[in-house]
């Protein structure tokens, strides 16, 4: 904080705009991988008319330039902050040197299309590559895709739960 006040923004602002580049190269490369009709674009400016920085994140769908966050579907949106996450995840690794040995989704699919639901299984997959993945889900048509799942159970009579290992 110091140092900002210091140097004024420059610093803290050289950080963000130096990582920028490397943030939508690392999301564009998961989103290629989830739904290739999607695209992002970082546009960043100094300052607008109000002395404001400027900073949008511009989305593609199908070829199309200029949409809005808004204006992706539920599971756009859904594919989009996936990508953003696996991003950042990947991003702060690099800079700590550091390697996340496992990735945890707890119901990330319930509103995906089968579609969709295919797109995520594909990227979880690839996760697997180099990660433990565990997925928490309801849903049937993923369950049956792994090669080893954990069910659960839960007894409404006595409100206990029983787990076992299906392989």
């Amino acid at each position: 904080q110091e140092a900002s006040l210091s140097f004024g923004q420059s610093i803290p602002k050289a950080i963000i705009y130096g990582m920028m580049d490397s943030l939508q190269e690392k999301v564009n490369y998961w989103i290629e991988k989830i739904n290739p009709d999607i695209k992002i674009h970082f546009k960043y400016d100094e300052k607008d008319k109000n002395n404001e920085d400027i900073f949008e994140i511009l989305y593609t769908l199908d070829g199309v330039e200029d949409f809005d966050y808004e204006d992706l579907s539920g599971a756009q949106e859904f594919m989009v902050n996936l990508a953003f996450k696996l991003a950042i995840s990947k991003i702060i690794q690099d800079n700590l040197n550091i390697s996340i040995k496992l990735f945890g989704f707890d119901e990330l699919d319930e509103r995906l299309d089968e579609s969709a639901s295919e797109a995520f299984y594909q990227i979880i997959k690839e996760i697997e590559k180099d990660h433990k993945v565990l997925v928490i889900s309801h849903r049937d048509d993923l369950k049956n895709k792994f090669n080893s799942i954990i069910k659960v159970v839960k007894n409404d009579k006595d409100k206990s739960s029983e787990a076992s290992l299906v392989t």
